[in-house]
């Protein structure tokens, strides 16, 4: 039963957000603004929600590594698990360093150069030192992931020693 009153009160709540976008337009037709104009005003609150959703989004992560990063792998069933829990933690800790760092790049970017009227973005088409900064980095840290799993793979498929 509370399921199904969840499932209302979401499908309400997007009714009531369609129609207070409705009102917005319709507002807007009365002050006779353009529907699809976009002011320096709407393009300076896109940037401070952008940042805003930033706090968000890592407090969102931060309590759910909280309350199911203990869950994660259970205690090793195997002398060999105890290798695999090391790999998996090691790509898991490379994988969270990736995240943060493009996700504060993101939302820090579009929250600085979010747009202005009167300025014009700078293109840039080709770039080596970026490109290959770009490319030796993650192909570095793969090369190190492919040896440590390639020496985990051999200690683990090596015959068996006597006891």
């Amino acid at each position: 039963m509370i399921k199904i009153l969840i499932y209302v009160a979401v499908v309400l709540a997007v009714f009531a957000i369609g129609y207070l976008v409705r009102v917005y337009e319709l507002a807007a037709a009365l002050k006779g603004k353009k529907d699809h104009e976009v002011t320096d005003g709407d393009n300076r609150l896109m940037g401070r929600l952008m940042l805003a959703f930033l706090f968000v989004l890592f407090a969102f992560v931060i309590y759910n590594l909280e309350s199911y990063g203990p869950r994660t792998l259970p205690e090793s069933a195997s002398a060999h698990g105890v290798d695999l829990d090391w790999l998996f933690n090691f790509n898991m800790i490379i994988l969270f360093i990736v995240f943060t760092l493009t996700q504060i790049f993101l939302f820090v970017f579009a929250f600085k150069y979010y747009g202005r009227t009167g300025n014009k973005a700078t293109y840039i088409a080709h770039n080596n030192k970026l490109e290959m900064i770009w490319t030796v980095i993650p192909a570095v840290v793969l090369a190190i992931i492919i040896i440590l799993v390639l020496k985990k793979w051999n200690k683990i498929t090596a015959p068996a020693t006597k006891y």
